[in-house]
Parts: C-alpha cells; sequence; structure tokens
C-alpha cells in the first residue's frame, strides 16, 4: 500500500517530465502559448509592478472588464504564482508543469474515493495526467490547468455525495470557479449539469431524507460555484453580444475541428496519421482544421490500463444494467458527447447547430472529445476494481497479456509511421518566429489575435527574443 510520501513523489513526477525539455531549452512553441497567454500575462505583470493594478483592458475589443476576458487565468491561484516567481518564459514552463501534477492529484483523488484502492488511483493519475489529450492542451495554456482542475470538482461532487458536509459544497464550487477563470467554461457547464443530473437518480438503500438533503447539497454546491464567478460571468455576458462569438459562428465556423470518427484509432497508435508540427503529417482526409488541415488534438493516445478498465465496467454494465444506473449515466453523457465531438460528421450537428441557442456560438467540437474522457475515468476506475477482484481469473489474464501484445504493436507501428513518413522538424517553428516578427512591427488593432494589438511592443520583441534563441538551440537557423 502506497503511503503518503510515495504519492506526493510520484505527483511531482509529471511537472519533472515537463521541466525536462525546458531544462534542454526546448522550449514549447505554440501560437496560442507563446503569442498570447504569455505576452497577456507579463503585460498585467509588468503593470502591477509599475503599481497600476488593471482591472480594465482598453485593448481587447474595445475596451473590456479585464475579469470578463475567459482563458487568461492570471487572476487564478493556480498559475498567478508562477508568473511572480519569475520574469521570463520560465515562468510559462512552471505554470504549465505544475498542471499536469494538479491533474495527477486530482485523478488520483477521485480514485481514492470511487474505488478506495490507493493503487488503482494512481494509474487513473498517470493515466490522465499523461493522456495524448491533455499534453496537447500545452498549446492552450490557460486552458490546461482548467483540465487539470475538472478531476477535482468530480472528486467533491463525489466526496459530497458521501458525506454530505459544507466543505465539499465549498470544494466543488470553488472547482468550477476555477474552470470558469481558466477558460474552460464548456468543461464547467457540463461539471454542473452532470451533478445536477446525477443527484436527481436516487441510490438503492438511500432513505428519502437522505435522497432530499443529497439534492438540496448539489444544487447549492453549483449556485455557490456560479457566484464565485459571477465577477467573471455577469462582464462577459454583457460584452458577448458584441462580439463575433455572441453573434453566432456560421455553420462552417462551427465545424472546425470536427473530429473524424477515424481518429478514434489515435486512442491506440498516437502517430497513425503523422504529425503537422514534424513534417510527417499525412491524413489531411480525417483533419478538419481552420487554415491547414490539422487536429485540435495532436494526440488522442490513452493508457492501455484506462481501456482495460474500461472493458470490465462496460462488461459488467452490460450484465447488471439495473443495478447500475448511476454509471449509466456516466457512459451514456460520454457517449453523446464523442458524438458531439464528430462535428460535422455527426448527423445531428446541423438540427443542434440550427435549434440550440448556444450551441452556433461553440467552435471546436473535437474539444468535446476530452471531456468525455474526463467522465469515462471513474468508470475505467470502477472496471479496474473489478478486474482486480476477478484477477484469478484465466480470462484476466490472457486480456491482460492481449492488451499488452497490442499495444507493443502499436509502438511498433508508430514508430515505422515515423520512419517511412517525411522529416522536416523546424518547419512549425519557423512560421511561428515569422509570426511572431509581424506581430511586433504590426500597429495597434481591436481584437487582433496576436497580441491583441498591445501598444508595449517590447514585451512582444523580448519574445522574438525567446524564439529566436530556442530556434537556435535547436539546431534549426533562422529565415
Amino acid at each position: 500500500m502506497l503511503n503518503r510520501r510515495q504519492i506526493f513523489g510520484l505527483a511531482i513526477l509529471p511537472a519533472l517530465f515537463v521541466l525536462s525539455f525546458a531544462f534542454r531549452d526546448q522550449f514549447f512553441f505554440s501560437a496560442d502559448t507563446t503569442e498570447l497567454f504569455y505576452i497577456i500575462n507579463r503585460w498585467y505583470q509588468r503593470a502591477i509592478s509599475d503599481g497600476h493594478f488593471p482591472l480594465w483592458n482598453p485593448h481587447l475589443f474595445g475596451g473590456v472588464y479585464q475579469l470578463g476576458s475567459p482563458a487568461l487565468g492570471v487572476w487564478s491561484p493556480l498559475s498567478a504564482p508562477f508568473y511572480w516567481l519569475s520574469s521570463t518564459y520560465w515562468s510559462m514552463h512552471l505554470a504549465l508543469s505544475a498542471s499536469l501534477s494538479v491533474a495527477f492529484v486530482g485523478m488520483y483523488f477521485l480514485g481514492s474515493e470511487l474505488t478506495k484502492d490507493r493503487t488503482i488511483a494512481v494509474l487513473m493519475g498517470f493515466g490522465y495526467a499523461f493522456s495524448g489529450m491533455m499534453l496537447s492542451t500545452f498549446d492552450r495554456s490557460a486552458t490546461i490547468m482548467g483540465n487539470a482542475v475538472l478531476p477535482w470538482g468530480l472528486f467533491a461532487y463525489f466526496a459530497l455525495k458521501r458525506t454530505g458536509n459544507g466543505s465539499a459544497i465549498v470544494g466543488f464550487g470553488f472547482a468550477l470557479s476555477l474552470l470558469f477563470l481558466h477558460g474552460e467554461w464548456p468543461g464547467a457547464v457540463v461539471l454542473a449539469g452532470f451533478v445536477l443530473m446525477h443527484a436527481l437518480l436516487p441510490s438503492s438503500g438511500d432513505s428519502r431524507s437522505r435522497y432530499v438533503r443529497h439534492i438540496s447539497s448539489t444544487f447549492a454546491a453549483v449556485v455557490f460555484g456560479f457566484l464565485l464567478s459571477a465577477v467573471q460571468l455577469i462582464p462577459v455576458f454583457e460584452n458577448l453580444a458584441l462580439t463575433e462569438r455572441g453573434a453566432g459562428w456560421t455553420f462552417e465556423q462551427s465545424s472546425f475541428f470536427s473530429l473524424h470518427p477515424l481518429r478514434v484509432f489515435q486512442i491506440l497508435i498516437p502517430g497513425i496519421w503523422g504529425q503537422l508540427f514534424d513534417g510527417t503529417f499525412w491524413g489531411a482526409s480525417v483533419a478538419n482544421g481552420i487554415y491547414v488541415p490539422r487536429f485540435w488534438f495532436h494526440s488522442l493516445y490513452l493508457s492501455p490500463v484506462i481501456l482495460l478498465g474500461l472493458f470490465y465496467a462496460i462488461r459488467s454494465l452490460v450484465r447488471t444494467w439495473r443495478n447500475e444506473r448511476r454509471q449509466w449515466i456516466l457512459l451514456l453523457c460520454a457517449i453523446f458527447l464523442i458524438f458531439v465531438s464528430f462535428g460535422s460528421h455527426f448527423p445531428l450537428h446541423r438540427l443542434m447547430y440550427e435549434t440550440l441557442p448556444l450551441y452556433p456560438s461553440l467552435r471546436f467540437p473535437e474539444k468535446w472529445f476530452f471531456l468525455s474522457l474526463v467522465l469515462l475515468f471513474p468508470i475505467a476506475g470502477w472496471g479496474l476494481a473489478l478486474w482486480k477482484e476477478s484477477a484469478q481469473e484465466k480470462f484476466s489474464y490472457r486480456l491482460l497479456l492481449a492488451f499488452g501484445l497490442f499495444e507493443a504493436a502499436a509502438a511498433l507501428v508508430s514508430a515505422l509511421l515515423g520512419i517511412l513518413q517525411p522529416n522536416a522538424v523546424g518547419s512549425a517553428a519557423q512560421t511561428l518566429l515569422r509570426d511572431a516578427a509581424q506581430a511586433v512591427n504590426r500597429p495597434p488593432r481591436i481584437a487582433e489575435h496576436i497580441i491583441f494589438g498591445f501598444p508595449d511592443r517590447s514585451v512582444g520583441a523580448e519574445l522574438l527574443e525567446h524564439l529566436r534563441f530556442a530556434i537556435t538551440i535547436a539546431g534549426v537557423g533562422e529565415q
């Protein structure tokens, strides 16, 4: 049995994994991370250092209340401290690395709450922190911390279901507000909707008073979370009508990054379609990007151990479907989100676009696949507990062997794809360098995507130097 000290040691491994690249001067190149969030956070840090506390941002959307700008995370207690520890690009690396550890610990607590087994909880934690979709969100440095908070919200809810005490209500509300603060708005809505629906289903053996108390406490937790987020939600909706998103995207815009069903094979073979950023991309027919054929998530990889748990869970649900209504709710919600992530490949996508009020304001359907993953992890933990109980069965050992052999074959296929496909390492870095150079010399414009037209060009110039240094270290050269 693992003790708390060992768990803490395991929790810092994901962070060290990310920092190991930074120690070798290998920076994460990403338009959103480097050209947007890093510059915004540095701009606010510099303003506060000069004695000005900027609640109003005159350079974003013609002027906007700063707490009404989602996905910045500049005020978040989970990421803001790192921007005060370092005034260089290391601040971004520290925040990114911490997010993986937050994700691991949150999923570990959720697994411990549901299975009462620390070993299974550790497997769930690593499976989540190192999932392909979680690692892909390094490109969106604000939302990766929001993704890391999602299992904390589920953990707070299931703890609330078990104890019904006020601390669980506060914990859930705090987690919900952090999701809004880090720009994970779809995740916050899905989390709130799921826990309310889950609470309405009575557990077997629950008395009427306990059932009513659980619904009341769950409702109070959701309301508390929205009240904490009101300082951000109210100004956002006040300004939403003035934005293109608030007016609603066109059908084509709302379908950008629709997940092609064939992409699901990436769960087991990460490199099956290649990657745009290392010059091995060849799966244009299964991608749907904005400017070029590419993916929102670079990888959908999921640990085979988690898949093993899902297999056992679904197998048990089919056999005892009448006794596991709450597990079925989790599974059906996850399946529905998977279909929504297919976007234009989902037959009901156009109908939902034309009939649901807020649906036209959503983009990148592929993101919903990640939310389905969060709901599938509790089911996988339950399945792993079932597998552990039946581990003496020959079938279990054969199944585990089959998963191991399949994973080895998948690794071999990925390696062969990397060898056989052409390689153009650094092309994406060169493109990003060129974009940053243009951004530094670009006149301010309202709602500019790159640096939002900030007049403080020294921040952009400083970023350009970081990019040049990183590309030189990588041996790519400059254009």
